[in-house]
């Protein structure tokens, strides 16, 4: 330790350097492995981490520290050197250091560090095509969650650390603590920015090729009778496949239509002002967990609009439309459901991620459709469905899927596909194109497939 020490302070933005290199690359790997549970590690997002601990955690701020601050602050490495006795009589040097820390923390990492580290990602991820445009837009939609996070570990950190550091020591201590930051940072901004649309298509896709007859899930979202019948392992044997279709509740009308009450012309309701997140969270199952997770958003002025929810075995999953009274109060809750803040004992083991998102502003223009598919199972059968609609112009707004056992004539029992979903598309659509393509589909997937407008 002391050969450590000794380099350190003979050679301090070295030493900063490559701690801080170190540092943000282990922190990563940590969370990849034993956080996420990633089985292959995305080395692209670890490079994005090591690449900003070296260029910016080092180099930059061992300059903006070290000779920046001792400029600013001639007298900041005295007082770091006092008693405590004297650094409470000295109020010059309170005041400098408060100086300092507001500095730190409401100029620095705001308006340099969190730029910095978006571009970095950016950059190191997608190289040529990063656009400075995306990066503005994910610094400014993250702002004051982002903020919010940090102050609540780095303004008590810093403080400390320019009260009792040298100069020299400095950035080893900030290293040394932004080992538990870059663990939140990489939990919080360190996934990819897919679309949640590009990666459930994606995911489909894969599994259709790989799992065939097994259950497939859609975009939207599932139903209540369909994730039933999911938990419960779909394991059916039925000798008419067009009886059990039509007497079945598995193929009845999406959940949002069926109540009663939302059969009724709805009440227009006041979203001028509001601010809407998208909560997921998902965790291992346990009776009463609904009410805790909706008194949670609750107590913090969050309303739960709608949601889909799923249980798979012994594992949980919702998706919720949030809104709250403004984007700062947004901003607020999203940052208490990131970092758990409030959250009861039975909600610890829940991962839970939260984003802001626009309202929906569907044109008086757009129509509304009921898709139905049943047939034999195959793979890409979700894939080539969507295509086709997509090719239409066609939007999806909810979509269930599922897949049961179906005995034929022979007795051999073959896996039964069944889609539903909502979807809208405008006023003027190419409907015989549409048509050719939806019989194409039927024949190729020998498929029964109906569209039926609202």
């Amino acid at each position: 330790m002391s050969i450590i020490a000794t380099f350190a302070r003979a050679n301090p933005m070295a030493f900063g350097v490559g701690f801080s290199c170190a540092k943000t690359s282990v922190s990563d790997l940590v969370v990849q492995v034993f956080v996420e549970r990633r089985e292959n590690i995305d080395w692209k997002r670890n490079a994005a981490f090591a690449s900003f601990g070296f260029g910016y955690l080092g180099i930059v701020q061992y300059s903006l520290y070290v000779p920046v601050f001792s400029r600013l602050f001639p007298q900041a490495e005295k007082f770091a050197a006092k008693s405590l006795r004297e650094k409470a009589a000295d109020f010059k040097g309170q005041a400098a250091l408060a100086a300092q820390v507001f500095l730190d923390q409401c100029v620095h990492h705001p308006f340099m560090y969190f730029p910095a580290f978006y571009m970095t990602k950016e950059v190191v991820c997608l190289g040529m095509e990063a656009s400075p445009t995306k990066v503005y837009e994910r610094w400014s939609e993250n702002f004051w969650p982002d903020l919010f996070a940090l102050w609540k570990l780095w303004v008590p950190a810093t403080a400390m650390n320019f009260a009792f550091s040298p100069m020299w020591m400095r950035i080893p201590v900030v290293a040394s603590t932004s080992l538990i930051w870059t663990c939140i940072l990489s939990s919080m901004r360190g996934g990819s920015d897919e679309t949640a649309a590009e990666v459930n298509a994606e995911v489909l896709h894969e599994k259709d090729e790989e799992r065939g007859g097994e259950v497939m899930l859609g975009f939207g979202g599932v139903d209540a009778r369909a994730a039933e019948l999911f938990a419960q392992g779909l394991a059916r044997r039925v000798s008419n496949v067009d009886d059990y279709l039509e007497k079945s509740p598995v193929v009845r009308s999406l959940t949002r239509r069926v109540t009663p009450a939302e059969q009724q012309e709805p009440k227009p309701v006041q979203t001028q002002g509001l601010a809407h997140l998208c909560v997921t969270a998902s965790g291992r199952d346990r009776v009463g967990l609904v009410t805790q997770l909706s008194k949670w958003i609750y107590d913090r002025g969050g309303s739960i609009t709608g949601s889909k929810m799923l249980r798979m075995n012994d594992d949980f999953t919702v998706v919720m439309h949030v809104i709250s009274k403004d984007k700062t109060s947004a901003s607020h809750l999203r940052a208490d459901l990131l970092l758990g803040e409030g959250a009861t004992k039975d909600l610890s083991g829940l991962h839970v991620t939260a984003r802001e998102i626009k309202p929906s502003s569907h044109p008086g223009s757009m129509r509304e459709a009921r898709v139905r598919c049943t047939g034999y199972d195959r793979p890409g059968i979700v894939y080539q469905v969507t295509e086709v609609l997509a090719s239409a112009g066609f939007n999806i707004d909810e979509l269930t899927t599922d897949t049961i056992r179906v005995s034929g004539k022979d007795g051999k029992t073959r896996p039964f596909f069944l889609l539903e979903g909502v979807v809208t598309a405008p006023e003027k659509v190419p409907i015989q194109a549409f048509e050719k393509k939806l019989e194409g589909l039927r024949s190729s997937l020998d498929a029964k497939i109906t569209v039926t407008w609202s």
